[in-house]
């Protein structure tokens, strides 16, 4: 636990500083690493997350799936900010009418 420790705090860093850019998968799949693990990062661990999600809907990778992982990861980890719960109500928003029922909520 002590290395997944250092490397979240290493890439939170990243993110914070805007040492490197973080795709739309990337993002996902730290959120979706943490509910899989059912590890709550600490507040302000958790800001610098949510504020790097504030642009998912506008990497042209961002899909369905991605919006669903990134669902199920916020209600698993009792995550409650506007920032990442916009790119999913976002998505919807521009997709609904194709969206696959496989993967629907």
């Amino acid at each position: 636990r002590r290395f997944l420790e250092w490397l979240l705090l290493l890439i939170l860093e990243a993110m914070e500083t805007k040492a490197m850019p973080f795709a739309a998968q990337g993002i996902t799949s730290i959120w979706s690493s943490l509910a899989l693990l059912k590890w709550r990062p600490e507040d302000a661990a958790l800001e610098v997350l949510c504020e790097e999600s504030r642009h998912l809907r506008l990497d042209h990778t961002f899909n369905q799936d991605m919006a669903a992982e990134l669902a199920r990861s916020l209600l698993t980890l009792k995550v409650e900010d506007p920032r990442p719960e916009y790119q999913i109500a976002d998505y919807v928003a521009r997709r609904g009418l194709s969206l696959r029922a496989d993967t629907l909520l």
